[in-house]
């Protein structure tokens, strides 16, 4: 009984230090590029990503404010958040890390851009 709360106790802290281990990929600040295709524009800012008890939080911000990272989550090279702007609303963004650069998209129901970026040195 005793060797089988341990095996338990030791798989559970190894789960659980996998988990932390991979937000760490993430955190950091990273310079981004978004082009916005309806307006053919393209948008600079910076996604600064930090780890606090375990849940990453973070911001967006560029010339028109910065806003707080919502529901950050990240997964198998795959960070998702929404942000919201006060004109556009609520912002969904999907990103694929690979390395220090990433690629992905942002968007809600009345536009889509494509997001491209590296982390920032």
């Amino acid at each position: 009984m005793r060797k089988t709360l341990l095996i338990l106790t030791a798989l559970i802290a190894l789960s659980t230090s996998a988990a932390f281990a991979g937000n760490a990929d993430v955190v950091g600040a990273w310079d981004c590029d978004a082009y916005v295709d309806i307006i053919g524009e393209t948008f600079t800012f910076v996604i600064t990503v930090k780890e606090e008890e375990g849940e990453l939080v973070g911001d967006m911000s560029g010339p028109s404010g910065s806003y707080d990272m919502r529901n950050a989550k990240y997964a198998e090279g795959n960070l998702t958040f929404d942000i919201m702007h006060e004109e556009a609303g609520r912002i969904d963004v999907k990103l694929k890390i690979e390395g220090d650069s990433f690629s992905g998209t942002a968007g809600n129901y009345d536009f889509t851009a494509t997001v491209k970026g590296a982390r920032k040195k």
